[in-house]
């Protein structure tokens, strides 16, 4: 189901004034409508830009978001957790417990809403409670006009973390410090991740495409040449080996993108779902996170974040 920014705000907005009445009846609206058993849309219904992955705040939860920040889709898992959640809650917490559920829900919807920034054009800090807010988004403002061989910035996924090294619970040195180097190289993929999408999301001559295709490769092969050198505890070794194979298939995917974008500017994303280099790097780090899981069953969940929003960051869909 498709949730509009202003249905969590006007929840939050109801849960601050203390209207319980209204809390439960938004609550019945916004998060208990039996979610439809339909394919995720492609687009936002408003905008009509592709959706793109966004971590919630609640249960490392995930929803297909507007870039414009109109809104995102619930697909019937996740309406499903959602429920739950707040059934859970609501029947063993105080109201204060529905409180913080509204607090984190617009928390999430408010970065997704300040996440595309067009070209020249400021962010609008996010507002909770009334107060402004910095948020990665404003820090992260990108001219996609100028990106190029002169202009290819860092850029930040929102939720990702470095590993808190001393309150990690994975004990094993070798194995902490072989996350620690594999985030730092998954923040630098990221980045050149999110260039290549945004140069891909712009109208420009057809032969620029491949340009900054070309730069983009470049960069991210050197990314991968780091990523072969770094040394993986054998334990780990299945988990290197699939962020390997995504980085790869990542470079095969954006060169066959960017080269359909020069022979089609109507092209994007939602046209090239079913390429076979797509699905195999969503495959492969899907994998890489489930082997972590299986590795570390009872990880903290600082540590299980940082890991799991640089794999959903570097991942293209």
């Amino acid at each position: 189901m498709w949730i509009a920014t202003d249905g969590l705000t006007r929840l939050d907005s109801t849960v601050r004034r203390g209207r319980t009445a209204e809390v439960d009846r938004l609550l019945s609206d916004v998060l208990f409508e039996p979610p439809a058993r339909t394919a995720i849309p492609m687009g936002c219904p408003t905008c009509h830009r592709d959706l793109v992955r966004q971590p919630l705040a609640i249960g490392g939860l995930f929803v297909s978001a507007c870039p414009a920040g109109h809104g995102g889709w619930l697909g019937p898992d996740v309406a499903e957790s959602l429920r739950r959640f707040v059934s859970a809650r609501a029947a063993a917490e105080s109201r204060r417990r529905l409180v913080l559920l509204g607090a984190l829900a617009v928390a999430s919807f408010a970065l997704l809403a300040t996440m595309w920034t067009p070209p020249n054009r400021p962010a609008p800090p996010a507002r909770i409670a009334g107060r402004a807010m910095p948020t990665t988004a404003a820090r992260d403002s990108v001219d996609l006009a100028r990106l190029g061989e002169d202009y290819w910035p860092e850029r930040r996924w929102p939720g990702a973390r470095a590993i808190p090294l001393k309150e990690s619970r994975i004990d094993r040195h070798a194995e902490l410090a072989y996350f620690h180097r594999l985030l730092q190289l998954l923040d630098a993929g990221i980045s050149n991740r999110l260039n290549i999408e945004g140069a891909l999301a712009i109208g420009r001559a057809p032969e620029r495409y491949v340009e900054l295709y070309d730069l983009y490769r470049r960069r991210q092969e050197n990314v991968l040449a780091r990523l072969r050198r770094l040394e993986a505890p054998a334990a780990l070794a299945p988990i290197h080996d699939r962020v390997l194979r995504a980085t790869e298939r990542q470079i095969e995917f954006y060169g066959d993108f960017a080269r359909a974008k020069a022979a089609d500017p109507t092209t994007n994303l939602g046209r090239l779902l079913t390429h076979p280099a797509l699905q195999e790097q969503n495959e492969a780090l899907h994998a890489a996170w489930d082997r972590v899981r299986q590795i570390y069953v009872d990880l903290d969940p600082e540590t299980s974040q940082a890991i799991e929003q640089h794999f959903c960051g570097f991942d293209v869909i």
